[in-house]
């Protein structure tokens, strides 16, 4: 009787897939002859020559600061309004740095006079958001690294002046959290028109409780935090929002509405054994964290992840990524073996299903996800970083990028064994010595080309993605607004990746207005309806892995060449309608137009 059951739960859960497939409005009707790839631009055109550069020395490298090579963000947004995206990189050891777009992908390097780069520390997160409401798009910095005084890795608020200039003000906001944090989200967490703010924090690295003995005291920092907007002013709600309760090492967040009942939910990747938070809106003030019930299974070593609707049917998915190669040799040199015993021990201990791969969770409809990361093909793309899913060819499938790469193999087998015969009383320069002696090897990023019904074909080389690096950050935004989205990647040792998007397909870009508090209309999502298909998106933009796409919502349409009817809904239920709108449009959709009307079923 139980093998009977399993099997119709198969043949269920197949069929569910194979419907869903079929009735996918997208399927093979973009047709092969669309253009698309990129071509990285040189720094002699676009003047960006941001390194995110390294240095080990005796007393600073992965034997004493395990978290080094994990590398710093990017964010693109408009700092001007002028209409062009501009860039800012977060970096480690060196200054974060502000490019502003002059136009035709020539940038100026602003960061001196622009003052966003005064206060020196180990920057891994950062966040585009306006956080003031003035209708300036202010940047967010989160900072971890190795110091054990709070006040050197307090998080910092540049405050747009409207001028090219910043003051820093996180204090003033109540946002100077002193975790050791990673990455921050905006977001309207109660529906009441301005924005909230969560924060991933980590418990500190763990060589540096044995050796800078943080004290215990601080330990209450090491937790995530929940900030609630109170009259321009942020507060902590984490205990009171049922959010406080775990402790992990978050490495990136995204917001988004999974059950489509207009509020939104929080997922949080988190490293190591600790399982990632999904954490669903109650709409009351509080969340719920529902991993085990929502996901059968997860990512193990999560490290990016990124929402959206990957197949067009109107739900939102969610991928992450993880650290297993898809190279048999490095897999086996760089990876342990799975032991059953501690997979198992490891369930019993309430930390689910965790497994060394990717995921591609589709979302059904029927309040579960159903991984297909392993039947799409995107399982395995080695130590990798940001996932992101985007229509990089516009046609009308969300692609997906991979940033890849760790300055070190410190997980190298052969390297390991070396260690393993170490003694106990070995000297800081001879550890040095081993720590250069790791092995380092550059791995490209990846990129994964959506044809339809669940099916993805790693186009990394003919897309010009498949330069080896070690990237870490990356984003994508229209940075010469011709209506493809281009990418940034932030590297360690290696100028950043500016990459020039080169498609041919159609597109609709929707700008987002807002109004009061939440200025850029975090929250809103638009549906368009063309040539028998639906596309779905949501104007959030902290994505990917410790960085920030533009904001906005970017569509591509394939060979279509008119939009039939665009539904742009508010969090406040009010909704603008836009109908018959041609191809290679921008339209504004101002919530102070929008009205409150029933939608089509």
């Amino acid at each position: 009787m139980k093998r009977l059951n399993i099997y119709t739960a198969l043949f269920l859960v197949f069929t569910l897939l194979f419907n869903s497939c079929n009735n996918d409005p997208d399927r093979n009707l973009y047709p092969d002859e669309l253009i698309g790839g990129f071509e990285l631009l040189p720094i002699e055109r676009t003047g960006i020559d941001f390194s995110n550069t390294i240095k080990e020395s005796t007393y600073f490298n992965h034997y004493l600061y395990g978290q080094i090579y994990i590398g710093s963000g990017v964010a693109v947004g408009d700092i001007n309004n002028d209409g062009l995206a501009d860039i800012f990189f977060g970096g480690n050891q060196v200054e974060d740095r502000l490019y502003l777009n002059k136009g035709d992908f020539e940038f100026e390097n602003i960061t001196k006079k622009s003052k966003v780069a005064r206060n020196s520390g180990w920057t891994w997160g950062v966040t585009m958001a306006d956080v003031n409401a003035d209708g300036y798009l202010d940047i967010y910095v989160s900072r971890n690294g190795v110091s054990a005084n709070p006040s050197e890795r307090r998080n910092l608020l540049y405050i747009n002046n409207q001028d090219l200039t910043f003051t820093e003000a996180a204090q003033k906001y109540g946002l100077a959290d002193v975790g050791f944090s990673t990455q921050a989200v905006f977001f309207d967490m109660d529906n009441d028109g301005d924005l909230d703010m969560y924060q991933v924090n980590q418990l500190a690295d763990k060589k540096l409780l044995l050796i800078n003995k943080i004290p215990r005291e601080q330990f209450k920092f090491f937790k995530d935090r929940l900030y609630k907007n109170e009259n321009g002013r942020y507060r902590d709600v984490s205990e009171e929002s049922g959010i406080s309760r775990n402790v992990a090492y978050g490495l990136s967040v995204n917001a988004s509405d999974f059950n489509g009942d207009g509020w939104m939910d929080l997922y949080i990747a988190n490293d190591y054994a600790e399982p990632d938070f999904m954490y669903y809106n109650n709409g009351n003030g509080t969340f719920t964290n529902v991993i085990n019930e929502k996901l059968k299974h997860i990512t193990q070593l999560s490290m990016g992840s990124d929402t959206g609707d990957i197949n067009n049917d109107g739900l939102i998915d969610l991928i992450t990524t993880d650290m297993t190669p898809e190279d048999h040799y490095r897999s086996k040199t760089n990876m342990a073996s799975m032991s059953t015993e501690k997979f198992n021990s490891m369930v019993e201990a309430g930390a689910h299903y965790q497994y060394m791969t990717n995921t591609l969770q589709i979302n059904t409809g029927l309040g579960t996800f159903s991984d297909i990361g392993n039947m799409a093909g995107i399982a395995y793309t080695d130590w990798s970083w940001a996932s992101l899913m985007v229509d990089l060819d516009n046609d009308g499938l969300k692609d997906i990028l991979v940033s890849n790469g760790i300055k070190k193999d410190v997980d190298n087998n052969d390297y390991k064994m070396k260690l393993s015969n170490l003694k106990n009383d070995i000297s800081a320069e001879d550890l040095f010595q081993l720590s250069k002696d790791a092995p380092s090897q550059p791995i490209s990023n990846y990129a994964f080309k959506n044809l339809g019904n669940f099916k993805f074909k790693k186009v990394s080389k003919e897309w010009g993605f498949d330069i080896p690096s070690f990237s870490n950050g990356m984003a994508y935004g229209d940075l010469d607004n011709d209506g493809d989205l281009d990418v940034i990647t932030n590297n360690i040792d290696a100028p950043a990746f500016v990459y020039e998007n080169k498609t041919t397909g159609n597109f609709l870009k929707v700008k987002i207005k807002g109004e009061g508090n939440n200025t850029f209309g975090i929250g809103a999502k638009a549906k368009i309806y063309h040539n028998g298909k639906i596309q779905i998106a949501e104007n959030t933009v902290t994505r990917g892995f410790i960085s920030s796409v533009e904001h906005d919502l970017f569509f591509g349409l394939g060979k279509d060449t008119e939009i039939e009817k665009v539904e742009v809904i508010w969090p406040n239920g009010k909704v603008n309608i836009f109908e018959n709108i041609k191809a290679n449009r921008v339209i504004k959709a101002d919530i102070a137009d929008a009205k409150a009307m029933k939608l089509d079923s």
